[in-house]
């Protein structure tokens, strides 16, 4: 009866899959980030092998990264969650830029969010900083203290 359920979720009566949100929308491409998408629709996809009468579900969604009509990234590690959430982890080294995420499920049908994702390559959530002496027993430096081609001892 729960087969029935899921099969009935994937037939090619099914709306397509959309995604409307991620989060974060901002990643840095010094590392791997972690990014959830939000949608509708994200069903894995049910079959069943007359010949044995086994059913099989497939899980294999598919993210990418895309701008218009170049070349696609292919993100790590996808996994559903439920039918409204896709976490995807975004590899180190993607250039910076905007970028749409494809997703495709695993019955062969795609969503597609343009221009949701930005990568930079600043750091994000990393807070710097700087003393007068090591090990906290200085005074912190003021922005307006420092100018251009002045030299720091980092400790």
């Amino acid at each position: 009866m729960a087969w029935l359920a899921v099969a009935g979720a994937c037939s090619d009566r099914s709306p397509p899959p959309t995604l409307t949100s991620l989060k974060p929308s901002t990643v840095s491409s010094l590392l791997s980030s972690e990014v959830v998408a939000s949608g509708t629709h994200l069903y894995d996809w049910a079959q069943v092998d007359l010949g044995s009468g086994r059913p099989e579900v497939a899980r294999s969604w598919r993210v990418q990264l895309g701008s218009g009509a170049e070349e696609r990234i292919e993100t790590d590690v996808v996994h559903r969650l439920d039918a409204q959430r896709l976490r995807f982890v975004v590899p180190p080294g993607v250039a910076a830029g905007r970028y749409d995420v494809i997703a495709t499920a695993p019955s062969g049908a795609v969503a597609r969010l343009p221009a949701s994702l930005t990568v930079t390559s600043e750091p994000i959530g990393f807070a710097l900083t700087i003393e007068t002496a090591a090990d906290g027993s200085g005074e912190r430096v003021a922005d307006q203290s420092l100018a251009s081609g002045d030299e720091l001892e980092l400790f």
